[in-house]
């Protein structure tokens, strides 16, 4: 599939939009809403006739966001978003007084603020230290010892677009026995994922990002040489290995549907079902040289205006995400806005291409920039 073709499955949105904000919200393929209307069709006509066929399909679902991060279907757990996904693990991981965790300070809240909450139980929170927006591995190995627990960091930072050394922290994670977390929102569909070679005990997303899905639906993975050791008190009739007896005694399924207490949320499973096809079919890493080729022509076009980028240009270090910034940064948001060219504002003017920008994209974020710096 070539650009325009790619592009036509996001009509009308990239027509009506220069959209560069997959960081905050990737637009959504029309495909994904034929996939939610298979569901509403047979919901429209049979009711819930063919709800058994929905729960197979929810596992091949599983079984397709597996593959995507090298997983299988038996560690993966329908949540409602990363925030969810995180909660479940986070509450589920059995710490004593004089434990410790590690966790980043100016990571997005949902990977941050859950981790506070463990002083209750007498855990110490312990913070990496970020210099000039990186988190160099040798910060976050001075941060543990034999008391940590768990180390969680996001695979790409939400503000300034770092790209985490994954496999180097897990190694340090198994060094001490800690637990690996990772959020992993901002790089899931974007940056290739091995849950394996990276040691990775739990991941967590939404799929409203760069998985290009609906809001309200996202995955937990937790690995399943741990899944006895996440204990889980979201607790349902889904939990249970043979719900349909409709158990009076409690009995957890071995497989990460256990963090499952209910019906799932159909209609978003079926509109994700067609995305995760549509990722397998064109490779992850094909859609990562896509925009890495744009972000390069816009680290160019820069620097020849000396804009100054905050994010790291370090080849392991950088992300589908760049941000640069200017004096009065809000009042260039604005005149974005204005223009129809859709960017976040977090460290700086925060863009974030996806396999439907082009490079006329880049050419119409470049000339308003020109325009604001009088370049």
């Amino acid at each position: 599939m070539d650009n325009q073709e790619i592009r036509a499955h996001f009509e009308p949105a990239v027509s009506n939009w220069t959209y560069l904000n997959a960081a905050a919200c990737g637009l959504s393929p029309r495909f994904s809403k034929a996939g939610c209307e298979t569901w509403w069709n047979d919901k429209l006509t049979n009711g819930s006739v063919n709800y058994h066929t929905w729960e197979d399909d929810a596992l091949e679902i599983k079984a397709k966001f597996g593959k995507l991060i090298n997983a299988e279907k038996e560690e993966i757990a329908c949540v409602m978003n990363t925030s969810e996904g995180l909660n479940f693990a986070i509450n589920g991981m059995d710490f004593k007084k004089g434990d410790n965790v590690v966790v980043n300070k100016y990571d997005f809240p949902s990977n941050f603020l859950p981790w506070l909450a463990l002083k209750q139980k007498g855990v110490e929170i312990r913070l990496m230290e970020v210099m000039n927006n990186r988190i160099p591995v040798e910060n976050v190995q001075k941060s543990i010892d034999e008391n940590t627990r768990a180390v969680s960091i996001s695979s790409v930072q939400f503000k300034n677009g770092f790209r985490s050394d994954l496999e180097a922290i897990g190694n340090l994670c198994k060094e001490v026995g800690a637990y690996f977390v990772v959020d992993a929102i901002q790089s899931l569909g974007a940056l290739e994922m091995d849950v394996k070679r990276y040691g990775i005990d739990i991941l967590c997303t939404s799929s409203y990002k760069w998985l290009l899905g609906p809001d309200g639906v996202g995955f937990l993975y937790c690995n399943k040489d741990i899944l006895d050791e996440i204990s889980t008190t979201n607790i349902g009739w889904m939990s249970t290995p043979d719900p349909w007896s409709f158990p009076t005694e409690l009995e957890l399924m071995k497989t990460a549907q256990k963090f499952e207490s209910g019906t799932l949320p159909w209609a978003l499973l079926y509109s994700m079902d067609p995305i995760l096809d549509f990722f397998h079919k064109v490779k992850v890493r094909n859609i990562t040289e896509h925009v890495l080729g744009l972000l390069d022509c816009l680290i160019e076009e820069l620097e020849a205006l000396h804009v100054s980028i905050v994010s790291s240009l370090r080849e392991s270090e950088r992300s589908c995400i760049l941000v640069f910034d200017v004096k009065n940064r809000e009042k260039l948001a604005e005149l974005y806005q204005s223009r129809n060219v859709r960017i976040s504002l977090r460290d700086g003017i925060r863009v974030a291409p996806h396999i439907y920008n082009n490079e006329d994209d880049i050419t119409r974020l470049v000339s308003i920039l020109k325009e604001y710096v009088g370049g």
